[in-house]
């Protein structure tokens, strides 16, 4: 394929934002609070899930992304002191 048709095809390549969804999903701020346990939850699963090679390939690269995050959320809420009680059970906090 030449260079013109290429840069044609990726010209006419649509480009789509999820914006409208997210703020159907949670038209407030609250909304968004109330269903960050499950956000949490999957980062913390990919932080201490071992690098795999096989039918699921989970490179080294995402798992560590997941556990910076996790520490920097984790940092946040010690620094700034907002957790003062928690419930810890074999599904979560």
């Amino acid at each position: 394929m030449d260079d013109a048709k290429t840069n044609m095809l990726k010209e006419m390549t649509p480009y789509y934002t999820l914006n409208h969804i997210v703020r159907e999903r949670y038209p407030t701020f609250r909304d968004a609070l109330e269903d960050l346990d499950d956000a949490l939850t999957l980062i913390c699963l990919f932080a201490v899930m071992p690098n795999i090679k096989g039918d699921y390939n989970i490179n080294n690269e995402f798992t560590n992304k997941s556990y910076n995050i996790q520490n920097q959320f984790f940092s946040y809420i010690y620094s700034k002191k907002l957790v003062r009680k928690a419930f810890i059970s074999i599904k979560g906090i």
